[in-house]
């Protein structure tokens, strides 16, 4: 009896033995199924702020859309603007350079006008005294003329009283 008893004790060892190995794999498979479903409700956590994060990028592209076509047309203008700008900078260097050509001519007409009237006044004061010579050279002659005229003759008198005067 002894050895059944040693038997039954055992086999009631290796039962309890068993039954402890089975309460550790449950507990062991039930802590994988809690971090498994814990797991998985981080990975569906995830996904819902990617697509949300995904959709705020799209809203984000939408109103970016309008922006990008404010940029184009900005930068557009400002290549006209700039355009216009080298386009007012060529016609300015033009006028000026043309007001520099018409300065010189300017003063060219002026020099010119000036030696002219410079000439005139000395042609004008050589004709005076041209004539001032030949209105006393006249004088003289209606003098000299006087000293053989009749003071009779009509004509005569109003020449030499014209002269005498």
């Amino acid at each position: 009896m002894r050895v059944v008893s040693a038997v039954i004790f055992l086999c009631m060892c290796v039962l309890l033995f068993l039954v402890y190995q089975a309460v550790v794999q449950e507990l062991g498979i039930h802590s994988a199924n809690l971090r498994f479903a814990e797991a998985k409700e981080n990975v569906k956590r995830k996904e819902d702020e990617i697509v949300s994060i995904k959709m705020k990028i799209q809203d984000l592209n939408g109103d970016l859309m309008p922006l990008n076509k404010q940029h184009e047309e900005i930068s557009k203008k400002v290549e006209e603007v700039k355009q216009a700008t080298e386009d007012a900078k060529k016609s300015l260097e033009t006028c000026n350079k043309q007001k520099e050509d018409s300065t010189k001519k300017k003063s060219e007409v002026f020099e010119v006008i000036k030696k002219m009237k410079e000439s005139q006044e000395a042609e004008q004061k050589k004709f005076q005294d041209e004539i001032q010579g030949l209105k006393q050279q006249i004088l003289e002659r209606d003098k000299k003329l006087c000293t053989f005229l009749d003071p009779q003759y009509e004509e005569g008198k109003k020449l030499c009283d014209a002269t005498n005067a």
